[in-house]
């Protein structure tokens, strides 16, 4: 599988697991994305974060394995409060740690690595938190 296909089973894996009015989908400029904060109820937002070799990778072996990583972005808006904001966007992230860690796309694991609030600026009336999963592969080269 590419990472686009990876990406797309991590969204239909949050898709599956999450409320319907909670806005999920791909933003490859993450916060900087003009839809990133375009958010009523709460948005599930995931980018490609990166990948990198396993330690003791051969780079001339045939096949080697990569960790590929993904970031997701949990956002509530803060219309009562800043208290309120948080208590939904930190809601999001819980289910989104219950929907991906563990989570098997093709035999692979998804597992959490680490999570934290994000610095959002305070006009955006946003609060939210960033999770990173990554999933163990096995690629050609």
């Amino acid at each position: 599988m590419t990472r686009a296909e990876h990406e797309d089973a991590i969204l239909d894996l949050l898709r599956a697991a999450l409320p319907q009015n909670i806005k999920i989908g791909s933003v490859p400029r993450g916060m900087e994305d003009s839809k990133a904060r375009d958010v009523r109820d709460g948005a599930v937002w995931v980018m490609y974060a990166g990948g990198a070799p396993a330690p003791g990778e051969m780079p001339a072996s045939g096949c080697h394995q990569e960790f590929w990583s993904w970031s997701v972005i949990c956002l509530a808006k803060t219309y009562r409060s800043d208290q309120a904001g948080a208590a939904t966007a930190l809601g999001l992230l819980e289910a989104v740690i219950d929907a991906l860690d563990g989570a098997e796309i093709e035999g692979r694991n998804v597992f959490r690595v680490a999570d934290a609030q994000l610095a959002i600026p305070e006009e955006w009336n946003l609060m939210g938190y960033e999770s990173q999963f990554t999933i163990e592969v096995f690629t050609d080269r």
